[in-house]
């Protein structure tokens, strides 16, 4: 495969995982994340038929816009009922601003049963001053505008990952390296300075084994000194930031080699379905362990996506792009 290929793919791909962790910094939560993504789906289909000619079957068309569906009821109920909704209550409070968005979204749904359209377009309208005035829901919302744009240009990615597959030949391990050298030589010549001086705070962080002696899921305080005693002593004593990050580091690794083979060998629809389940099992780990907000109506929208993974999963295959006659 040519370098420039690979040059232009590590460029798209460090852009993306910038701009995905960039969203934390506009009040978006992990779970909103991680099931918001999965619209991705759905922009791979269109992508993928409006850019390079791919085809798809109805069941599959079907199960990509459930899923889509899925993660649309998912951003609406955090809005409604989960941390944004409560900080967005709070700050209306605090600012005496309007209140976001729980109040507009109920009365929506109470004009939609009713029948009463202009009623639901009126409490439309008032949601979208809500969220102008409202200072966490305004930011919050430019989150999700992200998160849009990161999802779209990882559909392209994922297309584009495969033409090149298919025209130079598959290369994961030059994937992986190219991918995530070019990123690195990128940010360390942006944020020199800034990574520098992160990297001194953390290292002002306390050890490891007195900060993760304990941990508390779901009210339930698991104790963690056993494990520490197994490990070599000095581990302990790292900073538990850096811990953390040698943590992130290896699963990273292991998950990146795992995706880059996938991409090579199967469609990019497919590699969206199978990291979409990857992406759920990180969100029970987000709830379950880490105690994020995620309310009936959450889990709703994530056995929506589910089920339509399934579906898919009983789909016939995509078809392959349309090749182009040269004359």
């Amino acid at each position: 495969m040519p370098h420039w290929a690979h040059f232009g793919l590590a460029l798209l791909s460090g852009g993306m995982s910038f701009l995905n962790n960039l969203v934390f910094a506009f009040n978006v939560s992990q779970p909103t994340h991680i099931v918001f993504r999965t619209s991705g789906l759905l922009i791979s289909c269109i992508v993928g038929a409006a850019f390079f000619g791919r085809s798809y079957s109805m069941l599959q068309i079907i199960a990509v816009v459930g899923m889509a569906v899925g993660s649309s009821l998912c951003t609406l109920a955090e809005a409604a009922f989960g941390d944004t909704a409560t900080e967005a209550s709070a700050m209306a409070v605090a600012s005496n601003s309007m209140a976001c968005c729980s109040d507009q979204l109920s009365a929506s749904w109470l004009s939609v049963q009713a029948g009463n359209w202009t009623g639901a377009a009126h409490q439309g309208k008032l949601m979208a001053q809500a969220l102008l005035q409202n200072e966490y829901a305004s930011t919050w919302a430019a989150g999700i505008g992200l998160l849009m744009i990161t999802v779209t240009i990882a559909s392209f990615l994922g297309q584009l990952q495969k033409v090149v597959a298919d025209t130079f030949g598959r290369a994961p391990t030059e994937s992986i390296f190219y991918s995530h050298i070019v990123p690195l030589v990128v940010a360390w010549v942006g944020m020199g300075p800034q990574l520098l001086e992160q990297l001194k705070t953390w290292g002002g962080s306390p050890p490891a084994a007195s900060a993760l002696s304990s941990l508390t899921v779901h009210g339930h305080t698991v104790d963690l000194t056993a494990m520490w005693a197994f490990l070599p002593a000095p581990v302990g004593d790292v900073p538990v930031m850096f811990f953390a990050l040698a943590i992130n580091v290896l699963s990273q690794w292991m998950c990146i080699q795992g995706v880059y083979n996938l991409t090579a060998y199967a469609d990019p629809l497919t590699s969206n379905v199978v990291m979409t389940v990857r992406k759920f099992v990180s969100l029970l780990f987000s709830v379950v362990l880490f105690g994020n907000t995620f309310t009936q109506y959450h889990w709703v929208a994530a056995v929506l996506v589910f089920a339509c993974v399934t579906l898919y999963s009983w789909a016939p295959g995509t078809a392959p792009a349309r090749k182009t006659k040269v004359e």
